[in-house]
């Protein structure tokens, strides 16, 4: 059963003018040390932060709630597959709490914009 779904559309310019004015303060409060290390070792790295910062408010947007979430709560995790998402804090109470047993990611970029679709599957609470 779905219990939640998200959508997110971000302007990978804007990542990158933020990039360019906060630097490390950026992506060290949004993002996970494995995502900031995939996505900077990338030919146009905002291009690559800026689906998964759409994953993270995809997420919040299915969840329902942003109480308490910190950005790194939701981490973006590609391994040999698609994409997922390892909750962490907050985030992981919610789901748990609101019974999501599976989330589904979906990410996609095209010049300078990335999008970023999550549903959240399990049982109705």
């Amino acid at each position: 059963m779905v219990v939640g779904y998200g959508i997110d559309i971000v302007d990978a310019r804007r990542i990158k003018r933020v990039l360019e004015r906060f630097g490390k303060r950026f992506t060290e409060r949004a993002f996970s040390k494995s995502e900031q290390d995939y996505c900077m070792t990338k030919k146009s790295p905002e291009l690559h932060l800026a689906v998964r910062f759409g994953a993270k408010e995809a997420f919040i947007k299915a969840i329902g709630s942003s109480r308490g979430i910190r950005w790194r709560d939701v981490e973006v995790v590609r391994k040999g597959g698609p994409p997922t998402l390892r909750l962490h804090g907050a985030a992981k109470k919610i789901a748990d709490r609101k019974g999501v047993e599976k989330i589904l990611v979906s990410l996609a970029h095209d010049a300078d914009i990335g999008i970023a679709g999550v549903i959240l599957e399990g049982a109705d609470k």
